[in-house]
């Protein structure tokens, strides 16, 4: 699978991910420190795999860009 980083995960997939509940995910999500979800429809989000996996790779370090 060449486009794994691609790939859009739905909410059951970033929580067994990141260790994280839903409600920690939206609140990291609003103070930036934290990928961003996308609307995939109507009534769906999701998030970019690869968001997540730089997420992982540095979480303290996420949406800190410009700050030393």
């Amino acid at each position: 699978m060449p486009h794994n980083s691609e790939r859009i995960i739905r909410l059951p997939d970033v929580i067994s991910m990141t260790g994280l509940c839903k409600s920690t995910i939206r609140r990291l999500e609003l103070s930036n420190t934290f990928p961003k979800r996308i609307n995939i429809g109507p009534r769906a989000v999701g998030w970019k795999f690869s968001a997540i996996q730089t997420w992982m790779n540095d979480p303290e370090g996420y949406g800190q860009e410009g700050t030393a």
